[in-house]
């Protein structure tokens, strides 16, 4: 589903903090981010998509472009999310590569 020539108008009610434009773009783009960040076997993909449109708002002042261009724009954002967490070990990897009963703190 694509907003298509709405786009320009909910990008900007977006832009001044309309909550209706927020929705829409995020019911329009969200399963397919959602669909990504599972490819990408995160731990949380919910995480990943609400990561995403929180940096979304954050920069949307800065966005410049068209639909196809948005799409791309929080697609980027959600992989420099997805490998930022990929980077970051998680607990259990980071015990699992300590070794079987070799705890940090009984140094």
């Amino acid at each position: 589903m694509a907003l298509g020539e709405s786009f320009a108008g909910v990008l900007e009610a977006a832009r001044v903090g309309a909550e209706w434009a927020w929705r829409a773009l995020y019911a329009d783009t969200a399963p397919h981010l959602l669909l990504y960040a599972r490819a990408s076997r995160v731990p949380d993909p919910e995480d990943v998509v609400g990561e995403t449109f929180l940096r979304a708002v954050r920069g949307l002042g800065s966005f410049e472009g068209d639909e196809r261009g948005f799409r791309a724009w929080l697609f980027t954002l959600a992989r420099n999310r997805i490998v930022a967490s990929q980077a970051r070990p998680s607990p259990d990897r980071a015990a699992s590569r300590r070794g079987p009963g070799r705890d940090r703190s009984a140094r």
